[in-house]
């Protein structure tokens, strides 16, 4: 028995012996040998029956004979047990097989960790000589027992890392004598109860990791012995309560992760508090001044609030040594008392709105994490950073940081450098590849140039991101050596060369090499990086076969596209079981697409740009995860299959192939379907009812041999269906032969931005109903039999930027409430008859490009204020019955390109000196009567 314990504890096994080996000394020294140890005192039968038949004991290795003797069991000198542990295993087994009543004298009861299960039995309430009660870190649930309210000696109760569940019985509040109260990590819910301030010797309050709503009792303001408050991890709301400032013994205060709002108070009194942290609230107001003087705070934490303000001194914190602000909508510089905090470990100022540079933060010798990541700092990167030899995370990723990038010559512990999304510039620093323990260099999104160096001795990276610079020269060998890495991301550079091998990089999960100018092959020793989870090398000159890549089985997004592969899309691809993207567009991959029969987790599938033959294969009427389904632009032949069970298609993209049969109806119901592209094909047939497409926002049919609409047979009405279609961005129905009227029920398609009705043969007037297009960016209505005056509710249309109602029949002057419309770059009324004077107030339309007025019965002069138009390029009045003189002012419009405005009674002189990028000025004269002398020089 003794062995057995000596041999799990080896510490006590040499105590032990030690004494052993001084006894044996002093015997032959002569002295007298101490007495023989009195025997075992005799359990009561009740309790070691209770022992043996519970099965928390091994009792094929243990003596019966001698129970007080086994490991987590204490008797006293009467030989009744007073302490109960777990065993050296996990039991699993429910607490009652231990008949915990008969043990009238136990006083401590410990048993966390042992794997037990099940309810706490009610007899437990007959312990009355319990002092302590543990059950934490095992599988107990049910409700707490009102039982527990008879341990009236109860000075410690823990209950915590179990799954009991309802309120807190309100019997256990009178157990008097309790300095410790922990029922955290359960699921207790309802709220907090008063009551909690009858115990008035509380010392540890820990009520974490619950279900607790409602608010914080302000009752708690009778612990005054209170020295930890814990209240994280629950629903709580309300503001914090005053009388938490007169727990003037409180050491930590945790109220982090609740719903709690309001300010922070002063707490004033809390003059011993080492740890407040009052995370992941609601909290606003400042911070307040008085936590300057908690002189024994080591731990600061009030991140993910809405504290605002600016930081405040905090002159007298000299033991911190945790602050994280982060968050939060802090202004404001980092104030420079902030260097005087010699002890401070952990400065995270992450995610606010600082401003100003980096302080030198010269003191701060003992700094191992220093976040001032999302802010708007700018200024450089301080050189007093290079002796911080304890840094182990320096992250300012997301500001304005601008010049090099120091040596940090000194920083050998650096685990984690993130620069990244800043305006650093120059090269990256040879000193670098001496930081032995990085994990982690993000130096991305930056104006870094230079090659990449060799980087020897970062053996332990994992994460090497450097995309998003200027960074030029070839890939470095040297990065075939890590053999710890996981992430390796240098898109959007200007990297060269071919990529090596990388042979022992099997850890690799990520490798992005995407937007360079990369060459030669795929290198095959890829297909051995069998973690390998993201491989992208889109946008770079990449020639020859993509390989077989056997042995990716992990592989979710593989990215190839806007290269130059060829050949086939290989047969292996179709085991990468895991694959949810695969993008193979714009290359010059050949053949027809393979079954990728086992592609079940599929969601993105591009393969667009190729020179793709066959048919669609019918194996991806199985791949229910499809979201988007791209196979445009290539030679595909065939009719679209039914597709039955892609009922999460967002985007269909079958255009520019010789695709022909019928739309399959299966298509109506693809309810998640927003785009669907089936244009450039030889689609026959009618199109069928598009009742249930409610999300589509982009449908495109155009260009095939439908007998309905864009570009295709349609004639009649518009169908009624694309009411239905209320999610719809983009509706073009042009050439066609619709005829009738525009229906006003287009007003019910509110999110539409683009509406091309035009080359059809629709007659009357424009509906007042198209105001509530309030998103419409494009309106093009030419080509029609449309009469009557442009209505004045265009002008709704404010986001309008191009309005084309050109070859109509529209009569009347131009509606001046068509002059708001400021973000109009193209307007075309051309061969209408239209009539009256060129309404001056055209100058407010200053965004325009192209104005075209031509072929109507305008009168009068050409307005001078078109001076202000600065932008156009083309104006075109011809055609009109415009008199007087072309206004000098017109040579201000420096970039315009073509001005005509031939065919009109314009009298008078022309100097055009100024347009020099005028190429049709000459056609202004026909049908005129000025001369143009003074410009034929410039213009033969």
């Amino acid at each position: 028995m003794q062995l057995f314990v000596f041999n799990f504890y080896g510490t006590t096994f040499l105590v032990i012996y030690g004494m052993v080996i001084i006894m044996g000394i002093v015997l032959e020294l002569g002295a007298t040998p101490a007495p023989a140890p009195a025997p075992a005192p005799l359990l009561p039968p009740s309790e070691a029956n209770a022992i043996l038949n519970s099965g928390w004991w091994n009792l094929s290795q243990l003596d019966s004979h001698n129970i007080c003797s086994w490991y987590g069991i204490s008797c006293n000198v009467a030989g009744s047990i007073t302490s109960i542990g777990c065993p050296f295993y996990t039991l699993w087994i429910r607490l009652e097989t231990l008949n915990l009543s008969i043990f009238k004298n136990l006083e401590w009861l410990e048993v966390s960790g042992c794997g037990l299960q099940g309810t706490i039995p009610p007899d437990i309430g007959n312990l009355h000589k319990l002092t302590h009660l543990c059950l934490s870190y095992n599988s107990l649930y049910g409700q707490i027992p009102p039982a527990l309210a008879n341990l009236t000696q109860l000075k410690s109760l823990t209950l915590s890392n179990n799954n009991f569940q309802g309120l807190i019985p309100r019997e256990l509040l009178f157990l008097k004598n309790l300095i410790v109260l922990d029922l955290s990590y359960n699921l207790l819910d309802g709220e907090i109860p008063p009551a909690l301030a009858n115990l008035t010797q509380l010392k540890r309050l820990t009520l974490s990791n619950n279900k607790f709503q409602g608010l914080i009792p302000r009752e708690l303001l009778f612990l005054k012995n209170l020295i930890v408050l814990d209240l994280s991890y629950n629903s709580l709301d309300g503001e914090i309560p005053p009388a938490l400032t007169n727990f003037t013994q409180l050491e930590s205060l945790i109220i982090s992760h609740n719903n709690i709002q309001g300010s922070i108070p002063e707490l004033l009194f809390l003059k011993n508090l080492t740890v407040l942290d009052l995370s992941y609230n609601s909290l606003d107001g400042e911070i307040p001044h008085a936590l300057t003087n908690f002189t024994q705070l080591e731990s600061l934490i009030i991140s993910h609030n809405n504290i605002q303000g600016s930081i405040p001194e905090l002159l007298f914190l000299k033991n911190l040594t945790v602050l994280d602000l982060s968050y939060n909508s802090l202004d404001g510089e980092i104030p420079h008392a902030l260097t005087n905090f010699t002890q401070l470990e952990s400065l995270i100022i992450s995610h606010n709105n600082i401003q100003g540079s980096i302080p030198e933060l010269l003191f701060l010798k003992n700094l191992t994490v220093l976040d001032l990541s999302y802010n708007s700092l700018d200024g450089e990167i301080p050189h007093a950073l290079t002796n911080f030899t304890q840094l182990e995370s320096l992250i300012i990723s997301h500001n304005n940081i601008q010049g090099s990038i120091p040596e940090l010559l000194f920083l050998k512990n650096l685990t984690v450098l993130d620069l990244s999304y800043n305006s650093l510039d120059g090269e990256i620093p040879h000193a670098l590849t001496n930081f032995t323990q990085l994990e982690s260099l993000i130096i991305s999104h930056n104006n870094i140039q230079g090659s990449i160096p060799e980087l020897l001795f970062l053996k332990n990276l994992t994460v090497l991101d450097l995309s998003y610079n200027s960074l030029d020269g070839e890939i470095p060998h040297a990065l075939t050596n890590f053999t710890q890495l996981e992430s390796l991301i240098i898109s959007h550079n200007n990297i060269q060369g071919s990529i090596p091998e990388l042979l022992f990089l099997k850890n690799l999960t990520v490798l992005d090499l995407s937007y360079n100018s990369l060459d030669g092959e795929i290198p095959h020793a890829l297909t051995n990086f069998t973690q390998l989870e993201s491989l992208i090398i889109s946008h770079n000159n990449i020639q020859g076969s993509i390989p077989e890549l056997l042995f990716l089985k992990n592989l979710t997004v593989l990215d190839l596209s806007y290269n130059s592969l060829d050949g086939e899309i290989p047969h292996a691809l179709t085991n990468f079981t895991q694959l949810e993207s695969l993008i193979i567009s714009h290359n010059n991959i050949q053949g027809s697409i393979p079954e990728l029969l086992f592609l079940k987790n599929l969601t993105v599938l591009d393969l667009s740009y190729n020179s793709l033959d066959g048919e669609i294969p019918h194996a991806l009427t199985n791949f229910t995860q499809l979201e988007s389904l791209i196979i445009s632009h290539n030679n595909i032949q065939g009719s679209i299959p039914e597709l039955l069970f892609l009922k999460n298609l967002t985007v269909l993209d079958l255009s520019y192939n010789s695709l022909d049969g019928e739309i399959p109806h299966a298509l109506t119901n693809f309810t998640q379907l927003e785009s669907l592209i089936i244009s450039h094909n030889n689609i026959q047939g009618s199109i069928p009812e598009l009742l249930f497409l409610k999300n589509l926002t982009v449908l495109d049919l155009s260009y095939n041999s439908l007998d309905d609409f864009f570009h295709n047979k349609f004639q009649g009405p518009i169908p009624g269906e694309l009411l239905f279609l209320k999610n719809l961005t983009y509706l073009d129905l042009s050439y066609n032969s619709l005829d009738g009227e525009i229906p006003p029920a287009r007003a019910n398609l509110t999110l539409l931005e683009r509406l091309d009705l035009s080359h059809n043969k629709f007659q009357g007037p424009i509906p007042g109903e198209l105001l509530f297009l309030k998103n419409l960016t494009w309106l093009d209505l030419s080509y029609n039999l449309l009469d009557g005056e442009i209505p004045p509710a265009l002008a709704n249309l404010t986001q309008l930027e191009m309005l084309d109602l050109s070859n109509n029949k529209f009569q009347g002057p131009i509606p001046r409430e068509l002059l708001f419309l400021k973000n109009l770059t193209w307007l075309d009324l051309s061969y209408n008859s239209l009539d009256g004077e060129i309404p001056p107030a055209l100058a407010n339309l200053t965004q325009l490009k192209s104005l075209t007025l031509s072929h109507n019965k305008f009168q009068g002069p050409i307005p001078g204020e078109l001076l202000f138009l600065k932008n156009l390029t083309w104006l075109d009045l011809s055609y009109n019955s415009l008199d007087g003189e072309i206004p000098p002012a017109l040579t201000n419009l420096t970039q315009l390109e073509s001005l005509i405005i031939s065919h009109n009674n314009i009298q008078g002189s022309a100097e055009f000196c100024f347009l020099e990028k005028a190429y049709f000025v000459r056609s202004i004269s026909q049908q005129n009567q000025w001369d143009l002398a003074l410009v034929t020089d410039k213009f033969p």
